[in-house]
């Protein structure tokens, strides 16, 4: 049931009409089942005439429940992050919930960590509001952030792999004989991505190369392959002015590119190389695959 598998967990179950039209049953029917669930303990009665599921913690200390707040728009890395939360939960005998948000000031974020639960991983908004970072902090010892380092607020973190391994890219490219190494960055601004064009530079610097930061940067929610195509289309048409050898942030921007490219029939590697930035599982099933750190 919806009760089992946690769908209430963070949100209060819906109307009795609203139920009754998700379910095709009669208003009756409907009132009748959330009572039989209040008469059983399942659901209790908030002082505001509202129902809610009774805490998990009530009725067995064994139940664990976990949370995966993250954007809406996903990304492969988070895929795997969702389908390890889950496995971990079920291995615990809990639940866990995915909450997709769609904006940086969607209330399901503080809905969700308003909820009851014993530990969340959230992938946070680029610019959290300060409500929202103070309501985190206040869950400090039950909540960890995904790739964005709030340690010195006293956040736990879990990060991908540091910028630094970009390095191991353009030692690659070096190694290759590409003397010029273009960036391309279709990332929304935020710290990780502005890490990682560091890094290409000192990597430029620490080889003696040159290269050029191609951006066109899309807002958050918005599709960076998209962005990537119409870059490499672009750059396409200039193919007299470019770079042997591309740095791409994500593997997401460096498939949008390839295909830019190969729409201009330019192929990768006959016409330039391409690497990109984490992301191994998804770059292996790419034609041709994407090299990555």
């Amino acid at each position: 049931t919806r009760v089992e598998r946690g769908d209430y967990a963070f949100n209060a179950p819906p109307s009795i009409r609203t139920l009754a039209a998700e379910l095709a049953v009669s208003y009756v029917t409907a009132r009748q089942a959330l009572c039989k669930l209040e008469d059983d303990g399942v659901l209790t009665r908030l002082a505001n005439g509202r129902l809610c599921v009774k805490s998990a913690k009530s009725k067995s200390s064994d139940a664990f429940q976990m949370l995966l707040i993250m954007p809406a728009w996903g990304s492969h890395s988070l895929s795997r992050w969702r389908n390890d939360v889950i496995r971990v939960a079920e291995s615990e005998g809990g639940t866990a919930r995915l909450v997709a948000y769609c904006h940086d000031d969607d209330p399901l974020l503080t809905e969700a960590l308003n909820g009851d639960f014993d530990l969340a991983f959230i992938k946070p908004p680029i610019n959290p509001s300060d409500l929202l970072l103070s309501r985190m902090l206040k869950l400090k010892d039950r909540l960890v952030t995904l790739f964005h380092d709030y340690t010195r607020q006293g956040l736990a973190l879990v990060d991908g792999p540091g910028a630094a391994f970009t390095d191991n890219l353009i030692d690659h490219l070096a190694g290759l004989g590409h003397r010029r190494v273009d960036c391309v960055d279709c990332e929304p601004d935020n710290d990780v991505m502005r890490a990682r064009v560091a890094q290409w530079r000192q990597g430029l610097k620490r080889h003696g190369l040159t290269g050029e930061l191609v951006a066109d940067r899309v807002n958050p929610f918005e599709r960076s392959e998209l962005a990537a195509r119409k870059l490499g289309r672009r750059l396409a048409a200039q193919s007299n002015n470019m770079a042997t050898a591309y740095y791409c942030p994500t593997v997401g921007v460096a498939k949008g590119f390839i295909r830019g490219l190969r729409d201009c029939e330019l192929l990768v590697p006959t016409h330039a190389s391409v690497c990109a930035f984490d992301g191994p599982e998804e770059a292996r099933m790419f034609i041709p695959s994407i090299t990555v750190n």
